[in-house]
């Protein structure tokens, strides 16, 4: 009886042990996830530019002449241009990653691009976690677009009604601000007209060369357009906190640029000015 008793206390605790061993070694495959995930969401504590070969810039290609891509499915378009001539004059490739604009920002929060250039603007809130250039783009109003049959000429004229704006561009974030109109925030300029065409929408809230390649394909008789007094959605390059080298190097570049007469040429050849 006291040897069958010592089998079975022997095979018990091997299963016991079994168990506990395969219970600690499921928690540890968690914890070494757990830990490999949180490595590769954190950002690098820091970058250079020697750290990579090329320039990493973050574009968002739903917004021709800016971004876009061509027949090709290759990016194209004014930003697109203007950065590859940055790093030309910086000696540098040029490593475009396409992405939506919404990620732009975090993208370079974590380090995972150097730099911005897709028609971003510099506001106070955002230069408080990234690096901003010059503006490359001025001069450029915010406008509202309207049916013809019934227009819309004023920000208050839009009191009580709904309009659509491209998540996270200027127009989103002035309409934001106004009381008592309702906000439609959509990904870019055709997903807006084809709401805009579609809907009881009283309007396209959006910045005027935005929608320029828009009414040359399509025409403009069947809207209206009025610019909203003041305002003007210019754009900077955006660089990494953690790059602030670069800042100096792409900032001196764009002041070449601005000077020999290039950026004016890429203005012209993206029907901008």
């Amino acid at each position: 009886m006291s040897y069958l008793m010592l089998i079975a206390g022997l095979i018990g605790a091997v299963l016991i042990y079994a168990i506990f061993r395969r219970i600690a070694l499921v928690i540890g495959i968690v914890i070494a996830v757990l830990a490999f995930s949180l490595y590769q969401s954190s950002p690098s504590k820091s970058m250079k530019i020697d750290d990579h070969k090329g320039l990493i810039v973050g574009v968002s290609a739903d917004f021709p002449p800016f971004t876009f891509l061509n027949e090709q499915h290759q990016l194209t378009g004014f930003d697109v241009d203007l950065i590859k001539e940055i790093g030309h004059r910086m000696d540098m490739n040029v490593e475009l990653q396409n992405m939506p604009f919404s990620s732009l920002l975090p993208a370079l929060q974590l380090g995972r691009i150097q730099a911005i250039c897709s028609g971003l603007t510099a506001t106070p809130e955002r230069a408080k976690h990234v690096l901003f250039t010059t503006p490359y783009l001025e001069g450029n109003p915010l406008i509202i677009v309207s049916r013809a049959s019934e227009p819309y000429d004023t920000v208050e004229s839009l009191h009580g009604k709904e309009v659509v704006v491209n998540a996270g561009y200027t127009a989103d974030l002035y309409m934001s601000k106004i009381t008592d109109v309702h906000v439609r925030r959509l990904k870019s300029v055709a997903d807006a007209f084809l709401a805009f065409n579609s809907s009881r929408t009283a309007a396209f809230v959006t910045a005027q060369n935005t929608v320029k390649s828009f009414f040359e394909k399509k025409g403009m008789q069947q809207y209206a357009v009025a610019t909203i007094p003041d305002t003007d959605e210019n754009a900077s390059i955006a660089v990494s906190p953690k790059c602030p080298d670069l800042l100096t190097k792409i900032q001196a570049a764009l002041d070449v640029i601005k000077q020999d007469g290039s950026l004016k040429q890429l203005k012209n050849k993206w029907k901008l000015e």
